[in-house]
């Protein structure tokens, strides 16, 4: 028995043995009413016999209530640790052996359950449990309180009898306990049940990965929620700097993935809108989401998402009218949802506990897609708290009259390839999940190495390597791989051929699988399914009904001769066998995924000659991928026929000009050939127009050609504005190949600051030293600095000849041992989760500034080898050890000194006497003891720096003072500072109004300088008519006012602030006050 299983019936035990107790006891002394059970067995049965029957059925209605909870935990809560499960369940039964269960208690309740569990949570709370575990008890605890007051109720006509009736009259009473049970598990349901039994249901319809192309109908399947792959995002205006190029997949690490993940981006946000190109795994992020949310499974970032009822709408289920709320449990919970409680997904949303995730905005025609934005609007403007998540592929995100992230609230977000390190977590999980199909054409040993001979090839083919960053392409690699024994074609092209060939013929024939459709060849069946993708296309649709379906394959095999069967069995073999088409409900078929269809249909399009059909269809963004693919299988006449089209539509369309270029340039790619090859020059020609890039947006689109856009990009980016520079680079860099490495090496020489920190950029998403020795080896750098977030690139820099700042911000600890030797390097910033070996530091001589941040304790080890530093910071989260004080100290070259002090009250007396020493910050302890008076000029405080007697010996502490920082909000009472007769400029980082109202200036104060998260009323300042300049810092867009200066009647007066604050108040303003922006 396992540990849960105990818990178990832990739970039941405590459930039942209150209920048998009472029975049991009936008005007996209330001594004996609390005796154990058994022993109340004991006393109340004539003989040993009658004693254990009793007990045996007693424990029937405890193993019942523990089978009950048993699915719960094994689903809902299926993510949730066995131990931790354990201490869960432990909880609930501890709560109902601990509780006032007499009648005058249950009475109070009223036999409510809702009331009665709420009267055991204040009776006795449980401790120590995790979030998840939370929710495990909450839950369980919920249902044993209704199986509990459904005990009472249905028990209550089976009063107290003589003891010699009592156990005759058992049987009845564990069958009524058993009925009552069996009437919560399948009644009419409440709420409570009908929540429970959607999310059991949702999670079994969901929580299912299908993996795409090995066997059709025995395909490895795995749960979501293990094969699940965390993916990264970027904001409004995406990155474009890839993560996939062969070194980094050798070399990358789980945490090394850099960019947003998707469920910290999310949970920022309230309504979002995901956009990813086909294959990018949107749909698989929302199943997923669905399922996490219906078991409570959320950790991390998400955790306030528990308790959300999730609510998955495929728009392409809803080709005419959306759904009102009543219908949105269809085609995820048909089972159940004609049981669904009147009202309740109504409910759900009033009361901001829905999660609506709505899938494929693009998947519906482009005339429906402004419905989504009406429909979307008026849902949420009636039920406003609701939490929101919509995907679409880009183009249609874009479209200006669906303009779903335009909504009010919304935020987009854009799904990035796949990185180095979730190539190899999916290809990883992709194998272990394969192991345990019982069809698959290798034993389970051998599965690791196809998987290291797909990692091998992915590293040396840059070609393949650039699929595998599409998730979708990336299993279909792996069943490739798999399935041809290591043999893979290299391009796009010969990856879907080979796919479709697979499982349309490869798999059932080489495996001597019989077909229900012997006579039919695998050409006939690729012309049946071409002939559904096309005819989707034509409609703008992703699904077929299936009578449309078996109607449009009657039309077709009326044409193949010979075939001789009837359009209902052609199409159940086709969803069967095919591996390429399904029927995801009742009376619905569409294919696996988009991008078949997309292939098959380009296929047709492509035989049945309609270059001319498509060039006419070129501006609608659902066509692209159809265009390009036609391209490629077409023959020389139809590919002429689609070019000359596309350029006549370019010249004669200004709307479409340039989509319309860029789409006959991409189709360059697949094509075999082109005649005439004046053609080729013509699409060029045009493509030169659109040459060089003037922002990031055109990049992106550039790179989506591939290859053949660099011949065409400049060599040198002499005589480009910066942001055409920044816009080639980035295309440069989004094209990502060894042709893009060499043009990136050319341009390392320009200067502009801009232009060096996009080629550092850069870095990431090649080899880390390939590009350092290729590319900045000799460049200027961002005069001399690099900043970088990934721990792989750290080696690397050994080869930056001209790096003397290093920034190096990564969310794990920072190990100083990975650094490698930096001759001419002086700055050095380490930002992360910890610093490791710090004393290895004394291998930089000439290091002159160091800065840590969120690092462990810096220790007297840590400092003794760094006497060259000039500047030193120890701060947010990162402190200085008591025991490294002295050693700090004893850096006499020090002129800059700010640290974070230990918990205890510190004395800095010999930090404040340092002979070089001219700026000092202090923050995070009480200061025991300033020293002897210093000749220190700037000083820095931390709230708590300061005890009650501090200020007062600030004057005596710092006679030459000159300028005093306080950091913090919590400073409300700064009236000290008027003692300070020396002080010329102070700072004041977050204060607020009140605090202001309490500054005594000191008498030489000239500058007041105020640095806000939000703007304070400025009116005490005012009064400080002895100021020459106020600096006032707030971030950007932030609103300052000045109004409170028009009585101002001191002298001149100069306000600065940042061009990116909004100014109001300025009419009116004294001649004396002077605005001036930096």
């Amino acid at each position: 028995m396992t540990g849960v299983e105990t818990a178990l019936l832990n739970v039941g035990r405590a459930v039942v043995t209150p209920l048998f107790t009472r029975w049991l006891s009936g008005r007996r002394q209330t001594r004996e009413r609390t005796l154990p059970l058994a022993d109340l067995l004991q006393q109340t049965a004539k003989d040993e016999f009658t004693r254990r029957r009793g007990e045996r059925q007693i424990e029937a209605v405890v193993d019942e209530v523990a089978e009950r909870l048993g699915p719960l935990v094994t689903t809902r809560f299926a993510a949730l640790p066995p131990h931790e499960a354990v201490a869960a369940l432990d909880a609930v039964a501890d709560t109902f052996r601990r509780a006032d269960l007499t009648d005058d208690a249950l009475f109070a309740t009223d036999l409510d359950p809702v009331r009665l569990a709420a009267h055991l949570r204040r009776s006795a709370p449980p401790a120590g449990l995790s979030e998840l575990g939370q929710r495990l008890y909450d839950v369980a605890l919920d249902d044993c309180s209704r199986c509990f007051t459904q005990f009472v109720v249905r028990t209550a006509p089976f009063g107290h009898r003589a003891a010699v009736e009592t156990l005759s009259r058992l049987t009845e009473l564990t069958r009524t306990m058993s009925e009552a049970l069996r009437h919560l598990a399948v009644g009419g349901p409440v709420p409570a049940d009908f929540l429970r039994s959607y999310a059991d249901v949702l999670t079994a319809k969901l929580n299912v990965l299908e993996l795409v192309g090995v066997e059709t109908q025995f395909r490895p399947r795995t749960t979501l929620s293990v094969a699940y792959i965390s993916l990264a995002v970027t904001g409004d205006r995406p990155t474009g700097k890839p993560h996939w190029e062969p070194a980094l997949l050798r070399h990358s690490r789980p945490d090394n993935t850099g960019a947003e993940r998707v469920e910290q981006a999310l949970a920022k946000r309230r309504r979002t809108l995901i956009r990813g190109e086909a294959g990018a795994g949107k749909s698989t992020l929302l199943r997923w989401l669905a399922v996490t949310a219906a078991r409570g499974g959320f950790t991390g970032p998400l955790t306030d998402w528990n308790g959300r009822v999730p609510f998955l709408i495929k728009l392409r289920s809803w080709p005419s009218a959306l759904p009102a709320p009543e219908q949105f449990l269809t085609g995820v919970a048909d089972p159940i949802a004609g049981t669904m409680p009147p009202g309740w997904a109504h409910r759900q949303l009033a009361e901001g506990r829905a999660l609506l995730l709505i899938d494929g905005v693009d998947e519906l025609p482009a005339d429906r897609r402004p419905r989504v934005r009406t429909w979307l609007r008026d849902l949420l403007d009636t039920y406003p708290p609701s939490i929101v998540v919509v995907t679409s592929r880009p183009p249609a995100a874009h479209d200006s009259r669906v303009a779903v992230g335009r909504l009010d609230g919304f935020d987009s977000l854009t799904l990035e390839r796949l990185s180095p390190a979730d190539v190899r977590a999916l290809i990883g999980q992709w194998h272990r999940a394969a192991r345990d199909s019982p069809s698959l054409p290798c034993p389970p040993a051998e599965l690791p190495r196809y998987e290291r001979s797909l990692l091998t090839r992915l590293a040396a083919n840059r070609h393949l390597y650039r699929l595998a960053g599409n998730p979708l392409l990336a299993a279909m690699l792996c069943a490739l791989n798999l399935d041809r024994e290591a043999h893979l074609p290299p391009d796009r092209m010969g990856v879907y051929q080979a796919a479709v060939d697979m499982l349309l013929h490869r798999r059932d024939t080489e495996r001597g699988v019989p077909s229900a459709l012997p006579d039919m060849t695998a050409r006939e069946r690729l012309q049946l399914l071409q002939d559904l993708a096309w005819r989707l296309s034509l409609n703008n649709r992703s699904e077929l009904s299936r009578t449309e379906a078996e109607a449009y394959l009657a039309r077709r095999l009326a044409a193949m001769p010979r075939v001789h069967a009837e359009p209902g069995p052609v199409l159940d073999h086709l969803i069967e066998r095919s591996g390429v088409l399904r029927e995801p409900a009742g009376g619905r078929v569409d294919f696996v995924h988009r991008t078949f269809g997309e292939y098959l249909a380009a296929h047709e399009a492509a035989e049945q000659n309609m270059g001319g059909m498509l060039a006419g269809q070129a501006h609608l963004d659902t066509w692209r991928e159809i265009i390009v693919m036609a391209a490629g299988h077409g023959n020389a006449p139809m590919r002429t026929e689609l070019i000359e089209g596309l350029l006549r539509r370019a010249d004669t369309e200004p709307r479409y000009r340039r989509a319309l270029i860029l789409l006959a340039t991409a189709c360059l790619e697949t094509m075999p050939a082109l005649e005439p090859p004046s053609l080729i020059g013509e699409i060029l020609g045009r493509l030169d127009t659109l040459l060089p890039p003037r922002r990031e947006s055109e990049a992106r689109s550039l790179a989506m050609i591939g290859e053949p856009i660099l011949s065409r990009l400049p060599r040198c980016l002499d005589g480009l504005t910066e942001s055409q520079a920044a816009a080639v680079i980035d295309t440069v860099t989004l094209v990502n190949s060894p042709a893009a490495l060499s043009m990136l090496a050319g341009y390392a020489a320009d200067p502009r600051p801009k232009v060096q920190t996009l080629l550092i950029d850069a870095w990431r998403a090649f080899d880390p030293a390939e590009y350092a020795t290729r590319v900045l080896a000799e460049a200027p750098l961002d005069d001399g600095s690099v900043t970088i977030t990934e721990p792989t690139l750290l080696g690397a820099t050994r080869h930056l000849r001209h790096l003397r700042t290093l920034r190096a911000r990564f969310d794990r600890p920072v190990d100083v041992a990975d650094l490698a030797p930096a001759p001419a390097l002086t700055d050095l910033f380490l930002v992360g989760r910890g610093h490791r070996n710090l004393h290895l530091l004394d291998r930089y001589p000439g290091l002159r500034e160091l800065h840590l941040w969120n690092g462990d304790a810096v220790t007297r080890r840590d400092v003794e080898g760094l006497a060259g530093l000039r500047t030193f910071a120890v701060s947010d989260g990162a402190a200085l050890h008591p025991d490294a004080v002295a050693a700090v100290a004893g850096l006499t070259g020090l002129r800059s000194l700010h640290v974070r002090l230990g918990p205890e009250p510190a004395d800095v007396s010999a930090l404040t006497t340092m002979p070089a020493l001219e700026e000092l910050g202090l923050e995070g302890a009480p200061i025991a003891d300033f020293g002897p008076p210093s000749a220190l000029g700037h000083l820095e405080l931390g709230h708590g720096t300061l005890t009650a007697d501090d200020p007062a010996r600030l004057a005596e502490a710092f006679p030459r003072l000159r300028v005093l920082t306080l950091s913090g909000a919590e400073w409300t009472d700064i009236a000290f500072a008027g003692d300070l007769p020396q002080v010329e400029y102070l700072v004041l980082r977050d204060p607020t109004s009140p605090a202001l109202q309490t500054l005594r200036p000191p008498p030489r104060l000239r500058m007041l300088w105020l640095s806000m998260d939000d703007a304070v009323d400025l009116t005490p300042v005012v009064r400080l008519s002895q100021l020459t300049e106020i600096g006032i810092w707030l971030p950007t867009g932030r609103t300052i006012d000045l109004s409170p200066f028009l009585d101002w009647h001191g002298g001149p007066l100069e306000i600065a602030f940042s061009k990116r604050n909004r100014i109001t108040g300025r009419k009116g303003l004294p001649p004396a006050v002077r605005i001036r922006l930096p």
